[in-house]
C-alpha cells in the first residue's frame, strides 16, 4: 500500500499545483475527480488499442526486418497516437460540455487530470509489473512527461472550446485537432529516443525531457495568468 501510495504521489502533486495555477474560478472538485477516472478508463482502453494495433506492426516489421521502422511505428502509432487519442475521447466526454468549461485555461486542468490520472494508472502498473526499482525515474521523467503532453493538448482544447462557443465549429475543432497532434508528436519523440540505449539518443531523449519541461512551466504560467471566460 504504502509503495502504491509513493507511485500515485508525482502525479498528485502537479495536480494540485496545476490546480492552484487556476486563479480565477477553480474547478468543481466532483469534475476533477470524473477525469481522474477518466484517465484511468482511457488507460485500459489504451491497452487494448496497443493490442490490436501491435498486430499490424508486427507484421510489417516480419515482413521488413528494418528496426527504425519498427520503431517509428511502434513509439508514434501504437503508444503516442493510441494514449493520447484515448486520453482526448475521455476529456472531451468528460468536460466539453460541461457548465464549468468556462474559461480558456479549463482546457489545461481538464487535460492535466485525465493525464495524470492515466500516468499514476500506468505507475501503479509498472510497480507491479518492475518493482518499486522504476518509481524514482518514473517521477523524475515519465510523469512529468505527461504533464507536458496534457498541457499542449489543454491549450489548444481551451481554445478549441472557445472557438466553438462562438459558433465557429471548423475552427474549434481544428485547435482540437492540433493539440491531439501536438501531444502525439511529443509523445512519440520522447518514447523512440527513449527506445534506443546509444549515447547520442539518450543525449537527445534527456533534452526532449528538458525542453517539456521548460514549454509546460511557460504554458501553465502563461496560460494562468492570460487566462480568459470563453
Amino acid at each position: 500500500m504504502l509503495l502504491i501510495m509513493l507511485a500515485i504521489l508525482p502525479a498528485l502533486i502537479l495536480m494540485i499545483l496545476v490546480y492552484k495555477a487556476d486563479k480565477i474560478e477553480k474547478e468543481p472538485i466532483g469534475l476533477l475527480f470524473l477525469l481522474i477516472l477518466g484517465g484511468i478508463l482511457s488507460a485500459l482502453l489504451a491497452i487494448l488499442g496497443e493490442t490490436i494495433m501491435g498486430v499490424p506492426v508486427t507484421l510489417i516489421y516480419a515482413l521488413t526486418r528494418s528496426e527504425l521502422l519498427y520503431q517509428i511505428l511502434e513509439n508514434f502509432i501504437v503508444v503516442a497516437l493510441v494514449e493520447e487519442l484515448a486520453k482526448f475521447l475521455f476529456l472531451y466526454l468528460f468536460s466539453w460540455k460541461n457548465k464549468a468549461f468556462n474559461f480558456r485555461f479549463d482546457g489545461v486542468v481538464y487535460s492535466v487530470f485525465v493525464s495524470l490520472g492515466f500516468a499514476a494508472f500506468e505507475n501503479v502498473m509498472y510497480l507491479s509489473k518492475f518493482g518499486s526499482g522504476v518509481l524514482v525515474t518514473r517521477a523524475l521523467l515519465a510523469i512529468p512527461a505527461h504533464l507536458g503532453f496534457a498541457v499542449f493538448m489543454g491549450v489548444f482544447y481551451g481554445m478549441g472550446r472557445m472557438y466553438a462557443n462562438y459558433g465557429a465549429r471548423r475552427q474549434g475543432r481544428f485547435y482540437c485537432f492540433m493539440g491531439i497532434l501536438i501531444a502525439v508528436l511529443f509523445h512519440g519523440l520522447y518514447d523512440f529516443c527513449a527506445s534506443y540505449h546509444n549515447i547520442l539518443l539518450t543525449l537527445i531523449f534527456l533534452l526532449v525531457a528538458v525542453v517539456i519541461d521548460i514549454l509546460l512551466i511557460i504554458n501553465i504560467v502563461k496560460g494562468s495568468k492570460n487566462d480568459r471566460p470563453i
